[in-house]
């Protein structure tokens, strides 16, 4: 009976292993796992003197997305607009810092307007973009 017992459980790890090694080969890996490659993209290197450095906007864009918690609203389930302007200048600072002046050293000085045209309620999913899209002396837009 042992034996019996044993064969069948070998032949049911067999089945599963190959099974796994099956469904391993048809999924890709994700791209912050792959060997060699960065999470984030990496710093465009500024020089300073001489010309002006051409930088496409879109080398400094960045991407979040946020699922909407009850933490992040009100007792009607609207979401609080600080915590979408924090989201907004974190992303703000993702796209700053590939830019690569000045270290880590980076502030939200001010920001033109802002104006909510529709609520954001508990359970919607929020996409935040920023990009860099001019460079100056010592500050960025």
């Amino acid at each position: 009976i042992h034996a019996e017992a044993q064969r069948r459980r070998a032949a049911r790890l067999a089945a599963k292993a190959a099974a796994s090694e099956q469904e391993l080969r048809m999924r890709l890996p994700p791209v912050t796992h792959r060997e060699g490659s960065p999470t984030l993209a990496p710093a465009l290197q500024m020089t300073r003197g001489g010309g002006a450095v051409a930088v496409a906007p879109g080398a400094t864009s960045a991407h979040m997305t946020h699922l909407i918690m009850p933490q992040h609203a009100n007792s009607l389930g609207i979401t609080f607009g600080g915590q979408i302007l924090r989201w907004m200048e974190s992303a703000a600072f993702v796209a700053a810092s590939r830019v690569g002046r000045g270290g880590r050293h980076l502030l939200t000085a001010s920001m033109d307007s802002i104006a909510f045209r529709h609520p954001t309620r508990v359970g919607d999913i929020l996409y935040v973009s920023a990009q860099v899209t001019s460079i100056f002396g010592s500050s960025m837009e």
